[in-house]
C-alpha cells in the first residue's frame, strides 16, 4: 500500500497499462521545501554581456549550489576542471558558505556536452565498467579535488547511460548503480565530512528507462529530476513527437512521466523537481496558429535566434534577462497556461512563440512538488538570472525557504522578531554621480573642506571621465552632510599616507573617525594618489547613516607596497582586522587610482567588508562594462547603485570600468552592526598606529 511505503495518506491510484500507479500525496498547505538546489554554470562568468559571478547569487535563497561542471580525464579517470578559469570560480562559490554556514556547495561532474562526440564521449561508460583499481583512482582524485576546493558533495550528471548516441552501452544499466555504490562507500571512508552524492536524471521515458532507479536509490542522497527540455528543435522530424508548439516544461507531461518513479517505489522525499531559469523559443509555421500543439495542433518551422549574451550554439534558448528584454521591447502581455504551469509570450509580429517560467508558473509547480511529497526543487541554472537576483528572489517567495543564517540575522536585528529588509526604509548612501551628471533628486553635492581646496569647491573627481567632465559626490540632503576632503596631495608628491586609515593629515578638518570614498592621481607626479575621505562619526550624534556602507568596508594594505600578493593569497586577508569580515572584490586601482605593487607589477588590491546583516549589506555587486554617451566611453554605475572601485579598461577608446553595488542599509541608527563598525574602526587604528618591535 502507498501509505505503508511512503508514510503518507491519501495517495491517488491510477493505471498505466496493467500496472497500478500509486501517486504519493501530501497536504500542500503543510508540505515544506527542504532543499532548494541551484546549478551555477562556470561559463556564465565569461559571457560577453550579462555575465554572472558567484557573488551575484542572492544570500539565503538556496540550500545547495552545484558548480557545473568539472570533468574526468578519459585516460587516467582523474577529476579535472573543465576550464582553467573555473578554479578561481570554485573558491568564489565556496566562500559563500562563510556568509551562509547552512549552504552546501557541491561539484557537478559531466553534463550534456561531456558526452558529445569527442575524447570524453565514452568516459562515463568506461569508468562504470572499469576495474576496482581504475575506479579507485577516480575516487581518490575526486576526494582530493573536493577537499582542495572545499566542495561538500558531488552530483553525477551522466547524459545518458546505455544510449549509444551518447557513448553508452548495454552494460551501463547494471554498472552505473555499482559505480555509485562504490563511490558512496569511498566518500564515507574518506572521513572528511564531504559525503554528499546525488545524480541528475531525466524525466522522459526515452532516457529514464536506462536508469536502474531501484538500485541507484540505495546509494544516492537524492535525485535531481530534469523536468525541463521536454521539447525543442529535436521534435522536428521525430515521428513520435513532431514539430508542434509545445513548452519545454509542461506539468501535465511531467506528472505522467513521474509515474516511472512511482512504479519503482522511489521515495519522493529523495527527489527534487527541476525548474528552469530560461526559455525556449520557436518560430511558428502560421502566425495565425499559436495555440500549444497538444490542443490546437499548431506547428513550428524552426527555433528562435540565440540570445545575444548566452549565444546557444543551435539557438532557441534565452536566459531570463534576455527574455525579459525581448518582452519589454515588444510590449506584449504573456499569458499563463495553468494546466501546463508555464508562461507563453508571442512576439515578433506573431512569428515567435516563447515558453518560460516565472513566479506565477513556479507557484503551480512548487505546490505540485509539495502535494507530491517531494523533498525539494532544483534550478537550471541560477546563473541565467540577472545580477539583481530577480528570478531567484521570485523563486524564494514561492519556496518560502530562508537560510537559517538569514533568520538569525533578522532575529539579531532587534526586537527578537523576523524582519525582512523590504519592510524597512532603505538608508540612502552617499555616492559618486556618473561623469557629467548632477545629483539625483533628494541628494546634494558635498563641500570640500581640505586645505588644498579652492573657495566654495565641492567634492568632485575626473578619474575615468572623458572630455573634461567631472563626477560629483552626492549625499542625502535630508541627513547630516558628512565633512569630506581630498588628502595626501602634498604639492603633487601624492601619497605618504600613514596606514590605510583616513584621514592622513585631515584629522583636525573632518575628525578622527573617517573613511575612504575615492582616490585620484590627477596632478600627482609621485606615481601614487590623493584620497577622498569623509567623516563617519559626528560627535554626540554618533554614526552618520549616509556613509555607513563605506565605513563597513576598507581597502587592505598601504600603497604602494601593500603586501597583498596574488589573488589566491587574498581570500582570507580580511580576517585579521575583524573575525566576521569577508573579501568582497579586488581592484587593480582600488577606489579609483590607488594601486599596490610587487616588484613593479600591480597587485589586485582586496576590498574587505564586515559580514552583512539585515540592516547592513552591499548587494548585487558587479563590474559594469563602460558605457558610451555623447561620443564618450567612460566608467559608470547604473542608477540606484554605489561605486566602490574602479580600474583601467583600455579598449575601444574607453577609459575605465566601475564596481558597483546596491546599498541595503536600513533606517535604525546605532544598531548592533553600527557598534561593530565603530569597534573595528578603532581596532584598525590601533593596528596601524602602533607596532611592536
Amino acid at each position: 500500500m502507498c501509505c505503508s511505503k511512503y508514510g503518507y495518506c491519501g495517495a491517488t491510484k491510477e493505471f498505466c497499462g496493467d500496472k497500478q500507479v500509486q501517486r504519493p500525496s501530501c497536504d500542500v498547505r503543510k508540505g515544506t521545501v527542504k532543499r532548494v538546489i541551484g546549478y551555477y554554470e562556470g561559463w556564465a562568468a565569461r559571457r560577453p554581456c550579462q555575465s554572472f559571478l558567484p557573488e551575484n547569487i542572492p544570500f539565503g535563497v538556496y540550500t545547495h549550489i552545484n558548480f557545473a561542471f568539472a570533468g574526468i580525464d578519459p585516460v587516467t579517470f582523474e577529476v579535472v576542471p573543465a576550464s582553467a578559469d573555473d578554479v578561481d570560480l570554485y573558491r568564489q562559490l565556496t566562500r559563500l558558505k562563510k556568509k551562509d554556514p547552512a549552504l552546501q556547495v557541491w561539484v557537478a561532474i559531466g553534463g550534456w556536452a561531456f558526452n558529445d562526440d569527442g575524447p570524453t564521449h565514452r568516459t562515463f561508460s568506461d569508468l562504470a565498467g572499469a576495474s576496482d583499481a581504475r575506479q579507485a583512482v577516480f575516487f581518490r582524485s575526486l576526494i582530493s579535488f573536493m577537499s582542495t576546493y572545499n566542495f561538500d558533495g558531488v552530483d553525477i550528471d551522466w547524459e545518458y547511460p546505455r544510449d549509444r548516441d551518447r557513448g553508452g552501452q548495454p552494460a551501463d544499466y547494471t554498472n552505473f548503480p555499482k559505480l555509485m555504490s562504490n563511490l558512496k562507500k569511498a566518500l564515507i571512508q574518506g572521513r572528511n565530512g564531504r559525503e554528499g552524492l546525488s545524480i541528475t536524471v531525466p524525466v522522459s521515458f526515452w532516457y529514464l528507462q536506462h536508469f536502474d532507479l531501484i538500485e541507484l536509490e540505495k546509494s544516492v542522497d537524492f535525485f535531481n529530476v530534469m523536468s525541463y527540455d521536454l521539447h525543442g528543435l529535436w521534435d522536428k522530424g521525430n515521428i513520435w513527437l513532431g514539430a508542434f508548439l509545445n513548452a519545454h516544461t509542461n506539468l501535465t507531461e511531467i506528472t505522467e512521466y513521474l509515474d516511472l518513479f512511482w512504479r519503482n517505489d522511489i521515495l519522493p522525499s529523495r527527489m527534487n523537481l527541476g525548474l528552469a531559469f530560461y526559455s525556449r523559443t520557436f518560430m511558428v509555421a502560421d502566425k495565425n496558429c499559436v495555440a500549444p500543439g497538444g490542443s490546437g495542433g499548431c506547428m513550428f518551422d524552426s527555433v528562435g535566434e540565440a540570445g545575444p549574451c548566452s549565444r546557444d550554439d543551435i539557438g532557441g534558448t534565452l536566459t531570463n534577462p534576455e527574455l525579459a528584454d525581448q518582452i519589454r521591447r515588444e510590449g506584449t502581455t504573456p499569458r499563463l497556461d495553468v494546466a501546463a504551469a508555464v508562461k507563453i509570450a508571442v512576439v515578433g509580429g506573431g512569428r515567435k512563440w516563447i515558453a518560460y517560467d516565472d513566479k506565477e508558473s513556479w507557484k503551480i509547480k512548487v505546490d505540485f512538488a509539495r502535494k507530491s511529497c517531494f523533498g525539494g526543487v532544483m534550478v537550471w541554472a541560477i546563473s541565467q538570472d540577472d545580477t539583481r537576483g530577480t528570478w531567484s528572489r521570485q523563486l524564494q517567495e514561492v519556496t518560502e525557504y530562508r537560510s537559517p543564517a538569514t533568520l538569525k540575522l533578522a532575529l539579531n536585528s532587534g526586537g527578537g522578531q523576523t524582519v525582512e529588509p523590504s519592510t524597512k526604509i532603505l538608508r540612502n548612501q552617499c555616492y559618486w554621480a556618473n561623469c557629467g551628471e548632477g545629483c539625483a533628486s533628494g541628494f546634494t553635492t558635498v563641500p570640500r573642506l581640505d586645505s588644498d581646496r579652492s573657495r566654495d569647491e565641492i567634492m568632485q573627481d575626473s578619474t575615468h571621465c572623458r572630455g573634461g567632465q567631472l563626477r560629483v559626490f552626492c549625499c542625502p540632503a535630508a541627513k547630516t552632510i558628512p565633512k569630506c576632503g581630498w588628502f595626501d596631495f602634498n604639492n603633487g608628491g601624492c601619497g605618504n599616507r600613514f596606514g590605510s586609515i583616513c584621514p592622513a593629515g585631515g584629522q583636525d578638518i573632518i575628525g578622527k573617525m573617517s573613511t575612504e570614498v575615492g582616490s585620484l592621481s590627477h596632478a600627482c607626479h609621485s606615481g601614487q594618489a590623493q584620497v577622498a575621505c569623509c567623516q563617519t562619526f559626528s560627535g554626540p550624534s554618533g554614526a552618520l547613516d549616509s556613509v555607513m556602507g563605506y565605513d563597513s568596508c576598507w581597502w587592505h594594505g598601504k600603497p604602494p607596497n601593500c603586501g597583498v600578493g596574488t589573488v589566491e593569497a587574498n581570500r582570507d586577508i580580511c580576517l585579521p582586522y575583524a573575525p566576521r569580515s569577508y573579501h568582497l572584490f579586488n581592484s587593480l586601482s582600488g577606489s579609483g587610482a590607488e594601486s599596490c605593487y610587487t616588484d613593479g607589477k600591480r597587485d589586485p588590491r582586496p576590498y574587505c567588508c564586515l559580514f552583512p546583516t539585515v540592516d547592513r549589506d552591499w548587494r548585487n555587486c558587479q563590474w559594469y562594462t563602460p558605457r558610451r554617451k555623447d561620443g564618450r566611453c567612460e566608467a559608470y554605475c547604473p542608477a540606484g547603485t554605489v561605486r566602490l572601485g574602479m580600474e583601467d579598461f583600455k579598449s575601444e577608446g574607453c577609459e575605465g570600468t566601475a564596481y558597483c553595488c546596491e546599498p541595503a542599509f536600513l533606517s535604525e541608527a546605532r544598531d548592533a552592526g553600527e557598534q561593530e563598525v565603530e569597534f573595528v574602526r578603532s581596532l584598525k587604528t590601533v593596528i596601524t598606529e602602533h607596532s611592536c618591535n
